[in-house]
């Protein structure tokens, strides 16, 4: 057993009684309180309102399982909710009692508490309500007290808020795997892209590569076309000189030969 569920079975904030009983509701001390355990016929003949509003809370609020101690047989201890008059002091108790058992726990001023709102498996009750959840059973085992329709109209009041609690930590549980999953998916996509970003980067380098190869290629075809070019230019040169020289001969030839 952890500390943790140790702690919870151990307090609880819901005013309990005194008397003991065993898991088919029998007592097993002497009882302490008028009521009697799930509604069977106690010796002081309690008078029927008391039963029945003990067999109300005993509805309401599941009983207490008193682990470490056992009787003939190992049967477990359970205690049933007290059915006495709430008063004043009672109510200060509980705030009492809720505040240093929040600040014990370090419980969060924010968000989703798990000390205030976690349910704890044990071994002879399907789960243990946390301290938001016991403060408000002993708040309604003093209006069922009171007057037993307020009690059951609490009730469903408080399932109604915890359903509607657990939409929204369903909802916050929801939007936390939707974030897991958009935070991988951008991961995955940010992987992507930087291959994308190197092949690219690489494809530029080729491409510079490729670029400077040209330049120096379209260099080296200029340096020689401007050789073939000079040397064209002189070998035009050189024949316009040789023509004007053999017309200059031509006509002096003609000069001398109309003499």
């Amino acid at each position: 057993m952890s500390q943790e569920e140790e702690f919870s079975n151990n307090v609880t904030l819901v005013c309990y009684s005194e008397d003991l009983v065993n898991q088919n509701g029998e007592l097993l001390t002497q009882p302490t309180t008028s009521a009697e355990a799930f509604g069977t016929n106690n010796d002081n003949n309690v008078n029927k309102e008391e039963n029945q509003l003990q067999q109300i809370l005993n509805s309401i609020l599941p009983l207490l399982p008193i682990e470490g101690k056992e009787y003939c047989f190992r049967q477990v201890e359970f205690l049933f909710v007290s059915s006495a008059v709430p008063t004043r002091k009672d109510v200060t108790r509980l705030q009492q009692d809720w505040n240093e058992m929040l600040q014990l726990r370090q419980a969060r001023e924010t968000g989703i508490c798990a000390i205030r709102r976690k349910t704890i498996k044990t071994k002879h009750v399907a789960k243990r309500e946390q301290l938001n959840n016991q403060a408000l059973d002993e708040l309604i085992r003093q209006l069922t007290i009171i007057m037993p329709e307020q009690g059951l109209l609490a009730v469903r009041i408080k399932n109604e808020a915890n359903m509607t609690v657990d939409s929204y930590q369903t909802l916050y549980h929801s939007s936390i795997a939707y974030g897991m999953r958009k935070c991988i998916n951008t991961e995955d996509e940010t992987s992507i892209c930087q291959n994308k970003v190197m092949q690219a980067r690489q494809k530029k380098q080729t491409l510079v590569k490729q670029i400077e190869t040209l330049q120096t290629k379209s260099t080296d075809q200029q340096r020689h076309f401007n050789e073939l070019k000079r040397i064209d230019t002189k070998y035009q040169n050189d024949d316009i000189e040789y023509l004007k020289q053999q017309k200059q001969a031509l006509e002096s030839f003609l000069t001398e030969f109309t003499k």
